[in-house]
């Protein structure tokens, strides 16, 4: 059975009416292993958040539950979602681990089914995210909520 991690966003409005969920397949099911990011990856998404339209950064991480249904600290946790120009989705679920950043999952599952057939997918679409800005129609990074 797929390992899932179960992520918990806030909805437009403060409360549970309007939350939504997106389950993310745990990255061991695909790869055997968690897999660390460059940290440099993260940065330059940082800067193009700051001067272009199509980078946003939001803070609505309102919960995350692990595979074996265990709370996650959620201060410790950044999702990264995008839409290229063809509308398809993809999402990455990273965890800030002893100065690390490790990928622990990857959404929707029918993008992960095509890396574990393929892992070239994988970094194929984060190098698309860092240096082709106009493959992209949104790049989300989306924070925990502020407590």
């Amino acid at each position: 059975m797929v390992k899932k991690w179960k992520v918990i966003f806030e909805g437009e409005s403060p409360g549970a009416a309007d939350d939504f969920t997106l389950e993310f397949v745990d990255i061991r099911d695909i790869m055997g292993k968690t897999l660390g990011l460059k940290r440099e990856a993260i940065e330059i998404i940082n800067d193009k958040i700051k001067n272009l339209d199509n980078y946003h950064a939001i803070g609505n991480i309102k919960e995350i539950v692990g595979p074996e249904g265990e709370d996650i600290i959620e201060e410790a946790c950044i999702a990264l979602l995008a839409i290229d120009q063809k509308d398809l989705r993809f999402g990455f679920l990273f965890a800030f681990i002893d100065n690390e950043i490790t990928l622990l999952a990857l959404w929707p599952e029918g993008y992960a089914n095509a890396v574990k057939e393929d892992v070239k997918l994988l970094s194929g679409v984060i190098y698309y995210m860092v240096e082709k800005p106009e493959n992209w129609k949104r790049v989300d990074l989306i924070l925990p909520i502020q407590k």
